[in-house]
């Protein structure tokens, strides 16, 4: 889906027109910044149709537990669906196991999951234990810090966070 010809020629669109307007989007007039919008709400509400088709037909999941039986995976799975926790629990069955913690998209027609990179996590806040999404913002010193934007007194967590350590490390690899 994400390298259809569909969403490739929206990305080409919108590259093209960035490319175009000066500075590559500086600060501009009312006009153009009314005229610019306008083409990526545009573009915006294209990429959405391609990806609602398919995007209804994968769900979000945060394995729990995992439990082998007659040649099947049978994980117990919050479904990580609308804003109230707790999340559903759910068994979904695979042919491989799932990592307990890690984030997974499972298909209804497809036997595994794909597992997503730790650049975003739902896990307790640290002080509240309820449970927020962080996304990866940077390294710093203390380790790994990630930012929430469910709560403003828990917003951010540095921790080692040794999977998102690993991943950045393999990608700045990939990069040199």
């Amino acid at each position: 889906m994400v390298f259809s010809k569909s969403v490739l020629a929206i990305i080409q669109e919108v590259s093209s027109r960035r490319n175009q307007w000066i500075g590559h989007g500086g600060i501009v007039g009312d006009k153009d910044a009314l005229e610019r919008h306008a083409v990526l709400k545009s573009e915006l509400a294209k990429l959405r149709e391609v990806f609602q088709r398919r995007w209804n037909s994968y769900e979000l999941v945060q394995p729990r537990n995992c439990m082998f039986r007659r040649g099947i995976f049978e994980n117990e799975v919050a479904r990580l669906l609308g804003p109230r926790t707790p999340f559903e629990i759910v068994q979904r069955d695979t042919s491989i196991p799932l990592e307990a913690g890690a984030l997974y998209l499972l298909s209804a027609f497809e036997a595994r999951g794909l597992r997503l990179l730790p650049l975003v996590k739902v896990m307790p806040a640290p002080r509240t234990e309820q449970n927020a999404c962080y996304f990866y913002n940077r390294v710093q010193k203390g380790g790994v810090r990630f930012v929430s934007y469910h709560f403003d007194k828990e917003a951010e967590v540095v921790e080692e966070f040794s999977d998102t350590a690993d991943v950045l490390t393999m990608l700045q690899r990939g990069a040199d």
